[in-house]
């Protein structure tokens, strides 16, 4: 038999109460046991037991083992052998199936905890495949949004540039009205003289037509030259301001390309703002169901969802901004349009 635990019982102590036991006639268990002995725990009796249970048999096929002291009598020692016997015949049946209930129990016992074992595993591979699913989804939430976010800035980038050309535009068609205007300015000026010089010429011929009547033809051809240099100037004027209004016309036709070209990115920032609603409120799908299905990752899974929240604040910002550009600059395409067509109206 061996040494006593630290539990304070030890194998003889075990054995000396489930012989106890037997000779009353109860069939040894661990509770009894324990009860007999006054102290113990279930996981230091169960193996002293089952111990004991297995050197019964040989025991009991001891005829001495269980056998009074030599000192007595003849009479009652041969009296205590045959109560004895009668008694270990009883008892064998006894501990026997006391023997194969305990090892039912046992049996049954282990497949309990498999099963629950196996329970547990599949619980902890589920939620493992949960857990890895929800780190999926959200990586590929993070890399859509990164896409999103190149999206943007490349049309940040394209409507810098088309302002740069509207810019550009609008100092073209500054310089082409001041040409303009200086060429009206120009032909007025000849008109102006024009007009004075045949009012003197008029008033020298009214004055001194009798003094003067050899001057007249004179007078006459220097009047039709004066008028062919009008003509000729006010040809020159006319050619001029036709060129300065087809190159108006060629800044209005690319002016209304770039409304177009606005127009367009204008739509494609509308599209990438449903597709980023729809991801956003697939995300938000996908979040209700985790939360209903995942409890025990709740505190993970709210961390996750303020830095998403925070991120799809941040981006929808960003729309708007892109929004509002998009729309100031549409407004000032269409004023810069107005605005050409009344510099092309009659003076």
């Amino acid at each position: 038999m061996s040494a006593p635990t630290s539990r304070g019982i030890s194998e003889t102590d075990v054995w000396q109460a489930a012989d106890a036991l037997l000779l009353e006639g109860a069939r040894p268990t661990i509770e009894r046991v324990r009860l007999k002995i006054g102290r113990g725990s279930p996981n230091t009796v169960s193996p002293y037991l089952e111990t004991w249970f297995k050197h019964l048999g040989a025991r009991i096929a001891d005829p001495h083992a269980f056998s009074s002291p030599p000192a007595l009598p003849d009479p009652i020692s041969q009296a205590a052998t045959y109560f004895w016997e009668a008694a270990m015949t009883q008892a064998r049946a006894e501990v026997a199936a006391a023997l194969e209930a305990g090892r039912s129990e046992l049996d049954t016992a282990r497949r309990e905890l498999d099963v629950e074992r196996a329970r547990l595993d599949a619980e902890a591979a589920k939620s493992a495949a949960k857990v890895q699913a929800k780190d999926e989804a959200l990586e590929v939430l993070r890399a859509h949004g990164a896409q999103t976010q190149l999206r943007i800035d490349t049309l940040a980038v394209e409507v810098e540039e088309r302002n740069r050309t509207i810019l550009e535009m609008r100092g073209d068609i500054a310089r082409l009205q001041a040409d303009r205007d200086a060429g009206r300015d120009h032909f007025d000026r000849e008109r102006a003289t024009f007009e004075a010089d045949r009012k003197a010429l008029d008033a020298r011929e009214i004055a001194q037509t009798a003094h003067w009547a050899a001057e007249v033809d004179r007078a006459r051809e220097a009047t039709k030259t004066a008028v062919a240099r009008a003509d000729r100037v006010e040809k020159e004027m006319t050619a001029r301001v036709a060129q300065v209004s087809r190159a108006l016309e060629a800044a209005e036709a690319q002016q209304r390309r770039v409304m177009e070209a606005n127009s367009e990115l204008q739509r494609y920032a509308e599209r990438l703002y449903a597709a980023h609603a729809a991801d956003s409120k697939a995300l938000e799908d996908a979040q209700q169901r985790g939360q209903a299905r995942e409890t025990q990752l709740l505190a993970q899974y709210e961390r996750v969802q303020t830095q998403l929240t925070e991120a799809l604040e941040q981006l929808a910002a960003k729309d708007r901004e892109h929004g509002a550009l998009l729309r100031s600059l549409v407004a000032e395409s269409k004023e810069s349009s107005r605005g050409s067509r009344r510099g092309r109206a009659p003076p």
